[in-house]
Formats: C-alpha cells, structure tokens, sequence
C-alpha cells in the first residue's frame, strides 16, 4: 500500500467515525511523514475502530486489501461490511 491510498482509508475512516480524535488525524498527515508513519497512524485508526467494535478484523484486513489494490472513495460502501 502506498502512502497516498493508506491516507485514503484514513478519510474514509474519517468520515465513517464519530470518535472525533480519529476525524482529525488524516487532516494532521504532513508530506514529511514517511510511509512508515503514515502506515502506523493508520493502524491506530483500525484498531481503535475495532476495539469500539465499529469494524471486526476481518473487515479491516479487506479495507486494507482493497485500498492496496485500487482508489478508496466512490466504492467505499461496497467495502463496508
């Protein structure tokens, strides 16, 4: 996954989450991120999503699969499980 889709997902979370910490971290990814960083908030993002039970792991590892392999954004709907 490249750092432009992992900040895709991270939108998309975004917007799918009430938890207003998360609704502003994609907003807070700088250029100078590297991909390690950007990878790590994006696990951050994940697994708070799964610890209030928003997403199961399985879901998420689709999310991830699915972002890697095409643009996270118009299907997103279809990826929420």
């Amino acid at each position: 996954m490249t750092k432009e889709q992992a900040l895709r997902l991270m939108h998309a979370y975004a917007e799918y989450t009430s938890l207003a910490h998360l609704r502003g971290m994609p907003a807070r990814v700088t250029e100078d991120f590297s991909i390690e960083k950007t990878m790590r908030w994006l696990g951050f993002m994940q697994g708070a999503l799964w610890s209030s039970e928003r997403f199961t792991l399985e879901e998420l590892k689709e999310h991830s699969r699915h972002a890697a392999k095409s643009e996270v954004g118009a299907d997103w709907e279809l990826i929420r499980l």
